[in-house]
């Protein structure tokens, strides 16, 4: 395994300021999940992740993430954890959904979360996405991902876990459910394509880089996780 990728903990933990992206599986809801990882000035590794609707989660790793630390030159990475830590301590009530993460969803400065229509939202994956391009750390270069006929599986698997809680959804948590559901499907970077990214040396990634990159890590992350890796 590429010193870049490790399981955590590692058993050499990486020195100094670093960023990184973690893939681990998320038993109780049975299914993958992504978020990021941190160390910044102080010797303390954080994650960053959204885990559903309003529920921002910024907490120590859990022990059971497989791990890809992103090759940002050293220069740069006092600023780039420093704009993480502003939005892990601004703990903004992050709404889920499937917009685009091409938006400036965080303040650059301020760390702060923009305001979001009813409807508008993120996923686990583009909130990565947005973190990342927030620190000025894109992965992706959008433009170059295609619209491909299963854009919207994502989208339509969500709604049909969640449909049946409709009827006991207060009345902002309804409405929200109910414009996403009107909401047009945004052209879906996959998290394969997500890892492949992370794992490019020269970013922002192009989407068949991506693609190919995320391809030539499932045979690691079926080692690690005993199970068949993302799609």
């Amino acid at each position: 395994m590429s010193e870049l990728r490790f399981s955590w903990p590692p058993i050499q933990r990486p020195v100094g300021p670093w960023v990184g992206v973690f893939l681990t599986w998320e038993s109780k809801y049975d299914c993958w999940h992504t978020g990021v990882l941190y160390r910044g000035s102080s010797d303390t590794v954080y994650s960053l992740h959204l885990v559903g609707h309003w529920d921002f989660q910024t907490d120590k790793p859990k022990g059971n993430e497989w791990c890809i630390k992103l090759n940002v030159p050293q220069a740069r990475l006092p600023a780039v954890t420093a704009f993480l830590r502003r939005v892990q301590k601004n703990h903004s009530r992050i709404p889920y959904g499937f917009s685009s993460a091409e938006q400036a969803w965080f303040n650059s400065v301020t760390g702060g979360l923009r305001d979001a229509v009813i409807g508008e939202g993120l996923t686990c994956i583009t909130f990565v996405l947005a973190l990342l391009a927030g620190a000025g750390l894109p992965l992706t270069i959008p433009e170059t991902w295609p619209t491909r006929e299963d854009d919207e599986v994502q989208k339509s698997e969500w709604v049909e876990r969640f449909s049946h809680n409709r009827a006991v959804m207060g009345p902002d948590e309804g409405s929200h459910f109910d414009a996403i559901i009107e909401t047009p499907n945004e052209v879906r970077i996959r998290l394969s394509e997500l890892l492949g990214a992370a794992t490019d040396v020269t970013l922002p990634s192009q989407f068949e880089r991506a693609r190919i990159l995320g391809l030539q890590l499932r045979s690691e992350i079926c080692m690690h996780f005993s199970r068949l890796p993302p799609a």
